[in-house]
């Protein structure tokens, strides 16, 4: 029935028997203008059958464990559903329907529920978790695979039918450090782990004669010997030893995974050559170094005599010379020469008298008084003369090199003899008078 009064529209739906007449449900309804009309009627007539249906509608309550699953009814998706958000689907009409709950990585659960009119079924769903599968691999290949403890294979493998969860990995490989992963493992899926294991460092231990030599691995210096370099990544490394007044020492030498290598070198002194010539042979030739440690003592001349690389003190000498000292610098690879030429050393004259002192001259060069002088003359001959008031005197000899020599001047004359020395000049000088007299 419709009625307007004034702007409304007032609408009186009633669902009447047609056996009885009895009205089974009535709706109403207001509206205003004719626009709003046909929507009013739709919506009433809807009410209308709802209200009737109820009588033989139920309602469905589906709770999913142990995660959340999508539900489907008669294949249709009506929405998810969980344990602590059941999903309640209301206003069903009795009859059966097919329900099914679905979830990732869980088998799939199906059953024909049958609805009562006024009832409300419950169904708690508890899915089955699918067994999940993992792909091991490793870098290298061919490692040694543990999960839990338990041995499974060589890599690459897989494993199949594995529960959800959390599984621990253990890699080995012989020359490789071990390597440990902890993997997580979900229901219908294929998992997948790489174990990339690294390389067992290796040892080399340096030993060198003499030892404190610097020691360079790849260039870089380690330390100095005896030494043990650790953590050393396989392969091979050049190795070098260096040492003051030393050849350096190079070699390349290989370390393996995990092992130990043992590397010894003597190291040989560096040298030069020492050439001593002199114009006079048979110059002894002495070489020591600062402690005093003689290392050469022979006869000069000689050639290219080997000799450590440094400061040498070089002392030559030979009898009736002078002794020559000097501080000689040998290099590696090179010859130092010396020339030498020693000076004879000179003799020493002393001219000693018995009497007074009397005036010497040697060689017409004034020396001094008897008794005091020490002349220092070169070899060979020399002339010596004294002389006093009453006397004179000469002497000739030959001096050899370094010779001490000592001559004593003849006797003074007596007494008598000097007295007559006066008075013979005394008469000599009356006769020459006399005869300028004359």
């Amino acid at each position: 029935e419709v009625a307007r009064v004034d702007d409304l529209i007032q609408l009186d739906a009633r669902l009447v028997s047609v056996e009885t007449g009895q009205v089974l449900v009535a709706e109403y309804a207001q509206v205003q203008g004719y626009r709003e009309l046909r929507p009013a009627i739709v919506q009433i007539s809807k009410a209308l059958e709802m209200k009737y249906l109820r009588r033989w509608m139920g309602n469905l309550a589906v709770s999913v464990q142990p995660v959340d699953g999508e539900v489907y009814l008669d294949d249709q998706f009506i929405g998810k559903s969980s344990l602590r958000e059941p999903l309640v689907i209301e206003n069903l009409l009795e009859g059966t329907y097919q329900l099914k709950v679905l979830a990732n990585g869980y088998s799939s659960y199906s059953e024909s529920v049958v609805l009562a009119p006024r009832m409300r079924r419950e169904i708690a769903v508890a899915l089955k978790a699918l067994p999940g599968s993992l792909r091991i691999q490793s870098e290298p290949v061919g490692a040694k695979v543990r999960m839990n403890n338990r041995f499974l294979g060589t890599t690459p493998l897989t494993v199949d039918t594995l529960g959800e969860g959390a599984y621990h990995l253990v890699f080995e490989s012989a020359g490789f450090q071990g390597l440990e992963r902890d993997v997580a493992v979900r229901s219908g899926q294929q998992s997948e782990v790489k174990g990339v294991l690294k390389v067992l460092p290796g040892m080399l231990t340096v030993g060198s004669a003499p030892e404190g030599a610097d020691v360079f691995v790849d260039d870089r210096r380690m330390g100095t010997t005896p030494l043990q370099v650790e953590n050393l990544p396989p392969g091979t490394h050049p190795v070098r030893l260096e040492k003051a007044g030393f050849a350096a020492v190079r070699d390349a030498v290989t370390v393996r995974p995990g092992e130990s290598v043992a590397w010894n070198a003597p190291m040989k002194r560096l040298t030069g050559t020492l050439t001593v010539v002199s114009p006079t042979d048979s110059v002894r030739v002495v070489v020591s170094d600062g402690t005093g440690r003689v290392v050469i003592d022979r006869l000069s001349p000689f050639h290219r005599q080997e000799l450590e690389i440094g400061t040498w003190l070089v002392r030559m000498s030979r009898p009736e010379h002078e002794t020559v000292a000097e501080s000689l610098v040998v290099a590696a690879d090179k010859d130092a020469r010396l020339e030498i030429s020693l000076s004879e050393l000179p003799a020493r004259l002393s001219v000693v008298s018995r009497g007074k002192a009397a005036d010497v001259w040697v060689d017409g060069a004034y020396a001094g008084r008897s008794g005091q002088n020490l002349s220092v003359l070169p070899k060979g001959p020399h002339e010596v003369r004294w002389s006093t008031f009453f006397d004179q005197g000469s002497d000739s000899l030959t001096l050899k090199p370094d010779e001490r020599r000592a001559i004593e001047m003849a006797p003074p004359p007596s007494r008598i003899d000097r007295l007559w020395i006066p008075l013979g000049l005394g008469l000599s000088a009356i006769l020459l008078f006399l005869a300028g007299g004359r």
